[in-house]
């Protein structure tokens, strides 16, 4: 309706389209299909989660972690301890 062509490329950024089977024969069918998956880096991720609940520091949120035997919360000095 605007006399542009359509695009060639679209883009989604919905995670959950490979997760479910039906989905996954969905895209299928379409034959031009191709994907680009960007994955971010699983190690910077652990470090991020592991500084800021499980690492010894002031201000730490350490509900998550491990209670010890005196009732206080288990926090570590680096991720090698």
């Amino acid at each position: 309706a605007t006399g542009r062509p359509e695009p060639k490329l679209r883009g989604s950024d919905h995670p959950e389209y490979f997760r479910f089977v039906r989905m996954r024969e969905a895209l299928r069918r379409f034959l031009a299909l191709k994907v680009v998956i960007i994955a971010c880096d699983p190690l910077s991720r652990w470090e991020k989660a592991f500084w800021r609940y499980y690492m010894c520091r002031p201000g730490a949120d350490l509900r998550g972690t491990p209670t010890k035997e005196d009732g206080t919360q288990q926090c570590w000095e680096s991720p090698a301890a």
